[in-house]
Order: structure tokens, then C-alpha cells, then sequence
């Protein structure tokens, strides 16, 4: 068909422009077209939001519709277009990505038994060029941080904005584990990332 749509490809643009945003010229994004269908089937990766990814609510006017659930449809995302919450990033200086990222870090001592924990752990973070702008307890004295979040009886590393320079440099500083790591998008959050200490990590 694609003699046909090249043709008709004007036409079909600007009926469907409505819902199109880009800086491509109509020429370029054919041309884009005719590129893609050279990739192999088993080189595109896919993705389905599906019914896992939601849940059934009722909107203000009393319709049932389904909500979605964004920490899910985000691993989708994650697992789509970047090999995981974690995959390839751009090249180039690390300390430079840290520091345009500016994660703002919380580090708290989430019931390890070791008292000063968070202390050591935040001055031993800030002199690796860490953004540490939270130190304390988990639980009562932080409450916007929940316990839940913590991979029991590890010490977990939860990121609230989306910050993967930041995260990819602490698994690396600490040698936490992909397991230790838990998105949860929270855009007014107190900081950006945070650190929930176990007694299985010092510094």
C-alpha cells in the first residue's frame, strides 16, 4: 500500500494534523516512514497497556471508566524505550549530567539499628559531589516518606522525579542491586531521591 499512502500522504496529513505535534516537515517524516519499515519486526520492541496497568473508577459525572496506574505504566515505558528504568543514557561527563540533573538527595536511616547512620552515610555522600539536602529518620519524623517503599531488610533507593544520572551513580557508589531500586513519580516531593538506609550498607 505504500504507493498508495505516499500519494494520498498530503491529503491524510493535514486531515490527521490535528493530533500530530513535530518540527518534521511532512517530506522528512515520509521519508522517516519508509526508514522504519527497513527495521526488522524483531528489532522494534513493543508495548501494551493492558489491563494490569489500571483500574476501574467512576468519574464526576457517575461514568465508569478506567484509571490508570502511572508506576506501571511507567515500567512499560521504562522497559520500551530505554532497556529498563535504567538503561542506555547519554554519553559524556558524569559529574556534568549530575550536576544539570540536580537530584536533590534525602538520606534517612529507615530502622537500621545503627545509630548516626544517615549522618556518616550524608557527609560521606556529600564528599562524592551527592546533593544531600535531607538527613534524618525514617518514619514519625518523615512521614511524606513512607515505610512501605523499603525492600525489606535492604537498603532501598527510591527516585520521585525521574533522575536516572543520579540513580545510575549510586548503584554504582553504594553497589546496590537493581532490586534496591523503586520509581515512584511524586513531583512535589521533598527531594528527589531518596535513601532509606538498612543495617546491610555503611559507609
Amino acid at each position: 500500500m505504500l504507493p498508495t499512502l505516499v500519494a494520498k500522504a498530503p491529503a491524510l496529513y493535514q486531515e490527521l494534523s490535528s493530533g500530530i505535534h513535530t518540527n518534521m516537515s511532512l517530506d522528512d517524516a515520509v521519508k522517516l516512514g519508509v526508514l522504519a519499515m527497513q527495521i526488522p519486526q524483531e528489532n522494534i520492541k513493543k508495548g501494551v497497556i493492558d489491563y494490569s496497568m489500571m483500574t476501574i473508577g467512576t468519574s464526576p459525572d457517575g461514568l465508569d471508566i478506567f484509571k490508570p496506574i502511572p508506576d506501571k505504566i511507567r515500567e512499560l515505558r521504562d522497559e520500551v524505550f530505554g532497556g529498563g528504568a535504567l538503561g542506555p543514557m547519554a554519553v559524556g561527563d558524569l559529574a556534568q549530567q549530575l550536576r544539570d540533573e540536580g537530584a536533590r538527595v534525602a538520606v534517612l536511616n529507615a530502622g537500621s539499628g545503627i545509630p548516626g547512620l544517615a549522618q556518616s552515610a550524608s557527609d560521606y555522600l556529600a564528599s562524592q559531589g551527592v546533593n544531600v539536602v535531607l538527613t534524618g529518620n525514617a518514619g514519625q519524623e518523615h512521614p511524606e516518606f513512607p515505610i512501605f517503599w523499603y525492600a525489606d531488610g535492604y537498603t532501598t533507593v527510591v527516585d520521585y522525579r525521574g533522575d536516572p544520572y543520579m540513580l545510575r551513580y549510586l548503584m554504582s557508589l553504594m553497589g546496590l542491586g537493581s532490586g534496591q531500586i523503586q520509581l515512584k513519580y511524586t513531583p512535589n516531593a521533598p527531594a528527589d531521591v531518596v535513601i532509606f538506609l538498612r543495617g546491610d550498607w555503611q559507609p
